[in-house]
């Protein structure tokens, strides 16, 4: 065991200190800082520099914010000239009909000019009113609105958000990491081979052994990995809590984090590992480097097979016999059974199920291929992905 734990220690090791790792952890959190900032800056943009003057304004443009009122036509040319807002608008009524018409240098944008035409449209069937000199009683008639609503339990609303954001979150985790860490495993394996080291390495260590530290070194990568993102998912929280807005933003956060149950961590960790096995032996399979592509296309698509028909089918809530029969199949069931799971459509006993038939998968697929390994990595004849696989089981 001693051997398993020195190789295993060699390659997380190897591992967490890459740039790609790096990168892979900080992805997520780099891209919530720059929808923010990116966010906030469009939001001062659009306050300052984004202004339109308005001349004439009625009460049913006052609400529209990016509107700032000027005197005259002579003062709002001048505030564009100063680049103080970006055109005017010009209010005019001729023969009970409202014009509003913009000045500049481009078009309005396609929010904003909805959002002027519906505030005319309110000003002229105001105007309508008062021209036609209704009383009130008629008046009240005229202003009578349909409205649709929804008897729907309290929240329901956010908690289908929260809902549709832990899905779209967890399956795309799951596939950029089981991509890239798939494509790291069989680069490694590859590269190791082609150098002729591995000879050196099995005269000392039993090949078995080196394969089950190898991939106890990955499995540790994958849960420090994961267990970055839980940490650091805690400390944004404790964060959000000291800021003046949590109260506005605090609900949709609790119904998130209800929809992402702690059980999911060991599933995703073991499915992701069960990539990273697979993966493993087609590196081993190659006999040159460039050939590794090649050999990792099952995994591949069987990768994007999971991501595409669990975004599909997941998605309406419903239970789909695909989607059940995919949450027991091993590698699939890491992308099936966490929507299942989150739709509420899978009970524990079903979760449990699907674990241990993931568990047994993986623990036997790497208890075989650790039997097999060095068959299977010391061979060098470039006999097709198939026949390599054959004829190094065949070896052990």
């Amino acid at each position: 065991m001693k051997q398993v734990f020195l190789v295993a220690k060699e390659t997380y090791i190897h591992q967490v200190k890459s740039w790609g790792f790096l990168f892979l952890v900080l992805a997520p959190f780099i891209t919530i800082l720059v929808s923010m900032g990116g966010g906030y800056l469009a939001a001062n943009f659009d306050s300052n520099s984004n202004a339109v003057a308005i001349v004439n304004p009625t009460a049913s443009f006052e609400k529209l914010d990016f509107l700032k009122s000027y005197p005259d036509e002579t003062a709002a040319k001048a505030a564009v000239e100063k680049e103080e807002v970006e055109g005017y608008l010009v209010v005019a009524e001729a023969k009970g009909s409202l014009t509003a018409t913009y000045h500049g240098e481009e078009s309005l944008s396609l929010d904003k000019k909805d959002q002027v035409q519906t505030a005319l449209n309110q000003a002229q069937e105001d105007l309508n009113h008062q021209n036609a000199q209704l009383n009130a009683d008629q008046t009240s008639i005229l202003n009578r609105q349909a409205s649709y609503q929804e008897a729907l339990p309290e929240g329901q609303d956010m908690k289908l958000g929260a809902k549709m954001m832990a899905i779209f979150g967890i399956v795309f985790v799951v596939y950029m990491m089981a991509i890239t860490y798939s494509a790291s495993t069989a680069q490694e394996i590859a590269a190791e081979k082609g150098t002729k080291i591995l000879e050196i390495i099995f005269s000392s260590v039993p090949a078995d052994l080196y394969f089950y530290g190898r991939i106890l070194g990955m499995f540790l990568a994958l849960f420090t990995h994961l267990g970055i993102y839980a940490v650091g998912g805690g400390l944004a929280y404790l964060f959000l809590l000291s800021q003046p807005f949590a109260n506005s933003v605090l609900p949709f956060i609790h119904a998130l984090l209800a929809q992402l149950h702690w059980s999911l961590l060991p599933y995703l960790l073991l499915g992701l590992t069960f990539y990273v096995i697979l993966a493993a032996l087609c590196g081993a399979l190659v006999v040159r480097q460039e050939d590794i592509n090649k050999a990792l296309q099952p995994v591949s698509i069987m990768i994007m097979v999971g991501f595409f028909l669990s975004l599909a089918l997941g998605q309406g809530g419903q239970d789909s016999p695909v989607l059940q029969i995919f949450s027991y199949i091993p590698g699939m069931s890491v992308f099936a059974m966490p929507l299942r799971m989150i739709n509420g459509n899978a009970s524990t006993l079903e979760a449990i199920l699907s674990f241990l038939v993931l568990l047994a998968a993986t623990a036997g697929l790497t208890f075989f291929i650790g039997k097999s390994y060095a068959g299977i990595a010391l061979q060098t004849d470039d006999l097709g992905l198939w026949k390599s696989l054959k004829k190094g089981l065949a070896a052990k």
